[in-house]
């Protein structure tokens, strides 16, 4: 439906993998999916993709990262959206990604920090109000038992079971609140608590619990009835235990190849072994063993994967890089080429005109220079034609007549040594 609403244009792109990620999580349970699509709608520029369609795309990614054990990019999508929750200013949001954080920490060894974001981020669902809120701090606080119960922190993990409890005994059915979800809730919480309790030591609260669990209807269900079976390993009821997992191996199809398969195998194991059946106990053990490796081929495949498609991609943008950059080179040698073209040509045309400034100049003060030798000629002319008209002309006639004559021989000395007509204002005369 979503394929043919978004072909006719009847939904945007944006809307279908919005639509497609969430399917994809729940009820179709394919994480593979749900990040693919998830990525792409984030990917996505447009107007519909508001801060709160933002903060969903990037739970599903976190979450479905951290179901296939994408630990690193699990962790980048809680970072990122608990920045747009603080942008938003949702403290339910920004609880919720901090806790998230917390796990991937959690998962990659960083436990100190782990631990603190988990507790900042129940104590931030804590003061909202409303069934989201609460149904997730509740879950969250299950999810910290576990981890507390893995990291040997028994007695901590009783003091957040009660806090736990308290919380759900304050949760009434109502809106967005139905009754089964909240006896299925206690059921996990009831179990959970008698192998607590029982682990350190509280055997007779640990077996009110269990009663607690057995009084819910959850624990009559064919899955809900194996939540008890760690309680009863621990209390050493192992014939019970044996009775309860039944004659089948999985509790649900399935789940052979899983961790839910991998789990209740080695639970049966552990039955087996309690009750001296060594040969049973290897066979479940071996099986066991076999789906984890299954499961981690199946993980490295999928991690191979990514890194080659991600290869791949790098390998075509580095490409396209090259292009665009042989490109770029390209253009800038043809604007050098065109510069170097006009800066020769200005500087040719620059001589030229500088050239032809000095050729005029120097015609010019040879057209003067001529004159002036004219000039002088017809002076000497005129004075030998004085002295022929009267030859006892004064003294200070002849002085008069020496120094002109002098002084047209420094003239004519300097033009033709130092060739002052070359520079006009350079010809002065003392």
């Amino acid at each position: 439906m979503l394929d043919s609403a978004e072909s006719i244009g009847a939904i945007s792109h944006f809307t279908a993998q919005e639509a497609r990620a969430k399917i994809y999580f729940n009820p179709l349970q394919n994480d593979a999916k749900v990040i693919e699509c998830a990525k792409d709608a984030l990917s996505v520029d447009s107007d519909e993709l508001k801060e709160h369609n933002r903060i969903v795309l990037l739970r599903l990614l976190c979450s479905s990262c951290y179901l296939t054990g994408q630990y690193e990019e699990s962790l980048q999508a809680a970072i990122e959206g608990e920045k747009v929750a603080v942008a938003i200013d949702s403290l339910a949001a920004q609880g919720e990604f901090r806790f998230l954080t917390g796990e991937c920490q959690m998962k990659l060894g960083q436990y100190a920090s782990a631990y603190a974001n988990m507790e900042y981020g129940i104590a931030a669902l804590a003061k909202e109000e409303g069934f989201h809120a609460q149904s997730t701090l509740s879950h969250f606080l299950g999810e910290e038992i576990n981890f507390m119960i893995e990291d040997g922190k028994y007695q901590e993990a009783v003091e957040t079971g009660f806090k736990r409890e308290e919380l759900l005994e304050g949760m009434k059915p109502g809106v967005g609140t139905s009754e089964d979800y909240l006896d299925q809730q206690f059921a996990y919480h009831y179990s959970k608590m008698a192998f607590l309790l029982m682990k350190t030591g509280y055997k007779e609260m640990a077996e009110e619990y269990a009663e607690k669990f057995h009084g819910t209807r959850y624990s009559g269900d064919p899955v809900g009835k194996l939540r008890i079976l760690e309680y009863l390993l621990e209390s050493g009821s192992y014939a019970q235990a044996i009775q309860v997992i039944g004659d089948t191996d999985f509790p649900s199809p399935g789940d052979t190849i899983s961790y839910d398969g991998e789990y209740y195998l080695t639970l049966k194991a552990e039955a087996c072994r309690g009750l001296g059946e060594s040969g049973k106990a290897y066979s479940y053990l071996k099986r066991a063993t076999a789906i984890s490796d299954s499961l981690e081929r199946r993980t490295d495949k999928e991690r191979a994967l990514k890194v080659s498609a991600m290869y791949r991609t790098h390998e075509a943008e580095l490409k396209a890089k090259e292009a665009e950059t042989r490109e770029a080179r390209y253009i800038l040698y043809i604007i050098v080429a065109v510069a170097l073209c006009i800066l020769t040509a200005l500087g040719f045309l620059l001589y030229y005109m500088k050239t032809r400034n000095i050729l005029d100049k120097n015609r010019l003060i040879e057209i003067g220079r001529s004159d002036t030798e004219k000039y002088i000629r017809l002076l000497q002319s005129a004075q030998a034609r004085i002295r022929e008209l009267d030859p006892k002309g004064s003294i200070q006639e002849r002085s008069s007549e020496a120094d002109s004559w002098q002084l047209f021989l420094k003239l004519e000395d300097a033009m033709d040594k130092d060739k002052i007509y070359l520079n006009v204002n350079s010809m002065k005369f003392n």
